[in-house]
C-alpha cells in the first residue's frame, strides 16, 4: 500500500525538497559563508569576464578585417575580373598598357575615373567606358577610331578618321586600303594634328556617308577645284559631285549609279552624281 500524505504535509515536503536542492547546488558559498554582497560581487566579475572575452574577440575580428583590406589594397594579390570589349585592332594588352593597369590584376586597386582619362589619351580610341560590375568585375568597353582616307603630307602619308584627326602615318603606301584625297597639299602632319579645311571635311562627309562596301568602289576624291570635286572609283569612273552642296546624298546616290553601272557592264566616261538630274555619260 502507498503512504498518503494529507494536503497540508505534501506541499511541505516538496518546498523542503527544493530547498534542499538549492543549499545543494550553493553548497560553496555557504560553506565560505558568502553574504549578499559576496554574491552580487562574484557575480558582477563573472559577467565583467564575459563582456572582456567578447571586446577581445570582436577586436581580434577588427584586426583581420583591417588585415584583408589593406592587403587587397596594397598587396600584390590578385583579385577579381577585368573584361576588355569592343577592340579590333588595338590588342587588350596595349589597352593593359596605356592603362596603367598592372599585374596581377586586382579590380580594387583600379580607378575607373583614370582609367577612362589615361585610354582617352590614346588616340586610337574615340570613346571608352569603365563601369564595375557587381561582385567583383570591371568591364572597359572601347569603341576604336576607324580609318577613313589617306592624305599625302610634306614628310609621310597621314590616315584620317572621320574627324579629320591623323590616327597613323606611313613613309610609303605599299597598298592603298582607304580612299585618298588629292588636288591638295598639305605641310608635315603628325600623329594627332587635325586637318579642318571645309573641302576637306565634305570629301570626308562624302566617304562617311557610303555604305562598308560602297567605300570599298572608290579610290580617290580630288578636292582641287572646290567647284567640282570629283570621286573616282577603283574601276576608273569619274563620278562629279560639284561643289558637294549635298554630298551625303551625293554620295548615296553615287553608290547606287555605280553599283548600276557594274551590274549592267556599262561601259561609262563619267557620272553627274547631281541629285536634281543625275547623269550617267557613256563611252562612244
Amino acid at each position: 500500500m502507498h503512504e498518503y500524505n494529507d494536503f497540508e504535509n505534501f506541499p511541505k515536503k516538496i518546498r523542503n525538497e527544493h530547498v534542499n536542492v538549492s543549499e545543494n547546488d550553493n553548497k560553496d558559498l555557504n560553506d565560505k559563508n558568502f553574504d549578499d554582497k559576496k554574491i552580487r560581487k562574484v557575480l558582477k566579475k563573472r559577467k565583467k569576464h564575459k563582456k572582456n572575452k567578447k571586446f577581445k574577440v570582436l577586436f581580434y575580428l577588427i584586426i583581420f578585417i583591417i588585415i584583408i583590406v589593406v592587403s587587397l589594397l596594397f598587396l600584390p594579390i590578385p583579385f577579381g575580373n577585368l573584361t576588355v570589349t569592343g577592340h579590333d585592332i588595338i590588342k587588350p594588352e596595349d589597352i593593359f598598357f596605356e592603362a596603367e593597369i598592372k599585374k596581377p590584376i586586382n579590380i580594387f586597386q583600379i580607378r575607373t575615373s583614370n582609367v577612362e582619362k589615361r585610354l582617352l589619351n590614346d588616340i586610337r580610341i574615340e570613346e571608352v567606358d569603365v563601369s564595375r560590375q557587381f561582385p567583383f568585375t570591371i568591364n572597359i568597353k572601347v569603341k576604336e577610331r576607324k580609318p577613313l582616307v589617306i592624305v599625302q603630307g610634306e614628310f609621310c602619308y597621314a590616315i584620317l578618321d572621320k574627324t579629320g584627326l591623323v590616327i597613323e602615318t606611313e613613309t610609303s603606301l605599299k597598298k592603298a586600303n582607304y580612299p585618298m584625297i588629292t588636288g591638295k597639299k598639305w605641310g608635315n602632319l603628325l600623329l594627332g594634328d587635325t586637318v579642318s579645311e571645309s573641302d576637306v571635311l565634305l570629301a570626308l562627309k562624302f566617304i562617311n556617308s557610303l555604305s562598308e562596301d560602297g567605300v570599298k568602289l572608290f579610290s580617290e576624291i580630288n578636292i582641287g577645284n572646290k567647284d567640282n570635286i570629283i570621286a573616282y572609283t577603283r574601276s576608273g569612273i569619274a563620278v562629279k559631285l560639284g561643289n558637294g552642296k549635298n554630298i551625303a546624298d551625293q554620295a548615296k546616290l553615287a553608290e547606287n549609279m555605280v553599283g548600276d553601272i557594274s551590274s549592267r557592264q556599262l561601259s561609262v566616261e563619267y557620272i553627274d552624281a547631281n541629285t536634281s538630274s543625275p547623269f550617267i555619260k557613256l563611252k562612244k
